[in-house]
């Protein structure tokens, strides 16, 4: 068991959610050359809402639940909302005049894509989706080894710790080597780009830094960064990750600061001390986020506009498109299947 007790209230890990969204949002923005060093490695967003996933269900993961009753849990979680938005997507590429086949759209709606080394597979209809055939995965496999993991000594939780970054660097140095000309931060249709970027059983390593990340925070271990410097570092990593070779940029450059802020953020809400991103407002953008990031894509590609146009047009519209997924979809769905109590696990955001 990883906590006896109820955790406490981590608001301002929801507050950072809308803050991985948006760099997600930029990194998908039509820039000139000096921009692209600030916006393309905005996939590394996707890094951080990994690593938090396995965090927050790790923290919450304080009575032992069955997993047919954890699977439902996840299902409600995601599904509803990616159905809505894989159909609703669909209709719009449609609309667009371009096509898609029927074996994309059942692929893409089971969340199987990313097990497919083809790009038709996993940026079909809407693109963004292939990240949650990564987190299928992972909650999977976590009812199977999350107990046995917070059993483990401190010394085979620091290892396991070391071997995930690791892997996580070795990785794209390998892919570096083997594959130097692809561009691991956009859409090579090459296997070492899905090989680094989506293949689920590499980016489960970066899930797995979470979870650990988490039980040591419960069994007292205090974070060597206090917010603001975690916030620092993990600023200039994501800076960094814009000019290290490009498999770097996707996750192994960024992985540790995510991290380190991660951890910080909770151990400032379990103190009491809070940070900034508690903010109501801040809090809410962080409960849609997982709606914005189904629908940005499409605001985005509705207009063609500069940079700038899209933060003044393109933004706000996918936020209140994604207030109208979150509010209509998302809650009543996920309270209809989980519960009506059961939005708040363990006092932490939704993974």
């Amino acid at each position: 068991m990883v906590a006896a007790t109820r955790a406490p209230r981590l608001d301002s890990l929801t507050g950072l959610r809308f803050g991985a969204a948006l760099v997600v949002f930029l990194h998908h923005l039509p820039v000139g050359p000096t921009l692209d060093h600030f916006t393309k490695q905005g996939t590394a967003g996707v890094s951080f809402f990994f690593i938090l996933s396995g965090f927050v269900l790790m923290w919450s993961h304080g009575e032992r639940v069955g997993a047919r009753r954890f699977y439902r849990r996840r299902f409600a979680r995601i599904y509803p909302a990616h159905l809505v938005a894989w159909v609703i997507g669909a209709i719009i590429v449609t609309a667009k005049g371009l096509s898609w086949s029927a074996d994309e759209f059942i692929v893409g709606a089971a969340l199987v894509q990313d097990w497919i080394p083809e790009q038709r597979y996993y940026f079909a209809i809407n693109g963004v989706a292939w990240s949650l055939s990564c987190e299928v995965f992972f909650y999977v496999t976590f009812p199977f080894w999350a107990h046995r993991l917070a059993a483990l000594g401190s010394r085979a939780r620091a290892g396991l710790a070391v071997a995930a970054v690791a892997g996580v660097v070795g990785m794209a140095a390998v892919a570096t080597v083997v594959d130097p000309g692809a561009d691991y931060l956009r859409t090579d249709d090459s296997v070492w780009v899905w090989f680094v970027r989506h293949a689920p059983f590499v980016r489960i390593l970066e899930f797995l830094l979470g979870a650990l990340l988490a039980v040591e925070l419960l069994r007292g271990r205090r974070c060597p960064l206090g917010w603001l410097p975690a916030l620092v570092v993990a600023g200039v990593a994501y800076v960094a990750a814009g000019v290290a070779p490009s498999a770097f940029g996707v996750a192994a450059v960024t992985l540790v600061p995510f991290a380190l802020l991660i951890a910080a953020a909770a151990e400032a809400d379990r103190g009491g001390a809070g940070t900034p991103f508690r903010r109501r407002w801040l809090v809410w953008l962080g409960e849609v986020s997982f709606a914005f990031y189904l629908v940005h894509l499409w605001f985005i590609d509705a207009f063609d506009l500069p940079a700038s146009g899209h933060l003044i047009v393109s933004l706000p519209l996918a936020i209140a498109g994604a207030a109208l997924l979150h509010h209509l979809v998302e809650r009543p769905a996920e309270r209809r299947i989980r519960g009506r109590n059961s939005l708040l696990v363990g006092g932490v955001p939704r993974a």
